[in-house]
């Protein structure tokens, strides 16, 4: 039989010893509840705090920064560290510029571009429409392919081919979330768990079309179910942030995992003034980066920027129409073609060629397709010879053919 403890047998009796341990038990039961309560109104603090409110709380060396730097694990934090020194250095040179991003299709054109030391790279559903599907950017394409791709090049990406190698983080194309709050959910989840340094969330009319394909009859929904769209990207990530902090014992005082953009498409369907307007909204919602899409003139870029806060990360997205474009100022007909200096001279951070990189593809295989279905050999008669093509050994270079080698003559088995 257990003993009880000496203090008990001066209670008198085994009753009155009961009733004591039923107190004792009552009291942990308490005190356990209560510290359930504060770590989920902590988590649930952190959910509902935007990163905008994070900076103001924040004693963050990073000063030119509207939020927190992210875990050093995170996708975001090479994005973070990549434009946070950007500024730093814009202070002390006399010509400005912005930050290249080359718009990507898939694992190789990814791998190509990092090669290159790209700093930063877009993974683009006008791309992944074309280059997996072979479709139009006109909301066929959905979030399984999309995440597919997107953690394919991220992959590629991580298993860098060159010496002291660091692989760009990676912007993924969003789209409008697929659908309402429930899609909007997965697809930060989704994209997120692939790799993705940030996302860009639309306020097209899903399913949606490309903006410069579209033009002026490019659906757009209004501002409040725009700003509700990005509030729940936001409330998205910050959940999905909540969540893996707490599986990695990590401090919920980080800044955001993956960075939301918040893109306008409206310009052409209600005017430069309501872009402004929507931008302003993303802006003190939180939203970590800020586009509009299709501005007119050089004229709209700059007042656009001088609209939004110094501090707020800014982002602008051309298509280079043709390879005959030419750089058109504010007074001449036609949008302005703007370079990474001029756009970083405004005070823009990021610069986006979203389709580049595949209009180069499309234009060679063109030109190319010819030449081989009249010989069989490419870049040998008059209307071919600009082609540049690849010799073999840089195409087995490219794809890791070299390193492969080195691995099985290690390892031979």
């Amino acid at each position: 039989m257990m003993s009880l403890h000496p203090k008990l047998l001066h209670l008198g009796s085994i009753s009155k010893a009961i009733t004591w341990a039923r107190s004792c038990t009552l009291i942990v039961f308490i005190l356990t509840k209560t510290s359930s309560f504060v770590m989920a109104f902590a988590t649930s603090w952190h959910v509902m705090m935007s990163p905008r409110e994070h900076e103001l709380n924040s004693h963050s060396p990073y000063i030119d920064m509207p939020m927190r730097p992210p875990c050093p694990t995170s996708g975001a934090f090479p994005l973070f560290s990549l434009v946070s020194e950007h500024r730093s250095k814009q202070l002390t040179q006399t010509t400005k510029s912005a930050i290249p991003i080359a718009g990507v299709h898939d694992a190789l054109s990814a791998k190509i571009f990092a090669q290159h030391k790209a700093p930063v790279l877009f993974l683009s559903g006008f791309g992944v429409s074309a280059a997996l599907l072979g479709i139009p950017d006109a909301g066929m394409t959905n979030l399984v392919e999309m995440e597919m791709v997107a953690r394919r090049v991220c992959s590629t990406l991580r298993e860098g081919d060159l010496p002291e190698y660091e692989p760009p983080p990676l912007i993924v194309d969003g789209d409008t979330g697929y659908g309402g709050s429930a899609n909007m959910l997965r697809t930060i989840s989704a994209l997120t768990n692939a790799g993705a340094a940030a996302i860009t969330i639309e306020d097209q009319v899903f399913p949606k079309k490309c903006t410069i394909a579209a033009g002026d009859k490019i659906r757009i929904i209004d501002r409040e179910a725009a700003t509700q769209r990005v509030n729940a990207a936001i409330g998205a990530r910050n959940l999905y942030d909540a969540k893996w902090s707490r599986s990695k014992s990590e401090s919920l005082t980080n800044g955001p995992g993956v960075w939301i953009v918040a893109r306008t498409d409206c310009r052409l369907a209600f005017g430069f003034q309501e872009t402004i307007e929507r931008c302003l909204r993303f802006e003190n919602m939180g939203a970590d980066v800020v586009y509009a899409e299709n501005l007119q003139s050089f004229d709209e870029y700059q007042k656009l920027r001088s609209k939004l806060d110094p501090k707020t990360i800014t982002m602008v997205a051309q298509v280079q129409e043709g390879k005959d474009s030419v750089k058109k100022i504010d007074g001449e007909n036609g949008k302005p073609l703007l370079t990474i200096q001029e756009i970083g001279d405004m005070g823009f951070d990021l610069a986006l060629f979203g389709v580049t990189p595949l209009q180069c593809v499309v234009g060679s295989l063109q030109k190319a397709a010819g030449s081989f279905l009249d010989t069989g050999i490419v870049g040998q008669t008059t209307n071919d010879r600009d082609i540049t093509l690849a010799d073999f050994e840089s195409l087995k270079k490219v794809v890791g053919f070299e390193n492969l080698e080195t691995f099985e003559n290690e390892f031979p088995c």
